[in-house]
């Protein structure tokens, strides 16, 4: 078990493949919160990440270690959130 929390409605799924030849699956680490209403689609999410409410994580991006995204917020494609 990871200790992490998906919040009501949330969307996880996932692409065939990525154009970046990436893998094309979701990886959710430890320690994660995702909020209410979101959708995460073929991303990256490492340990100790906050997602707040009603959140889009599009494909291909990554969200490094304890970094947070505010209620509402679209990342898009490919992008990458530093850590903290």
């Amino acid at each position: 078990m990871n200790f992490s929390s998906i919040g009501d409605n949330t969307v996880i799924h996932t692409a065939p493949a990525l154009p970046t030849g990436m893998s094309a699956n979701v990886y959710i680490g430890y320690n994660v919160t995702i909020g209410a209403g979101c959708t995460l689609y073929s991303c990256h999410i490492q340990d100790d990440v906050v997602v707040g409410d009603k959140s889009v994580i599009l494909e291909g991006a990554r969200l490094e270690k304890g970094c947070m995204i505010a209620p509402g917020s679209v990342v898009p494609p490919g992008r990458l959130i530093p850590a903290k």
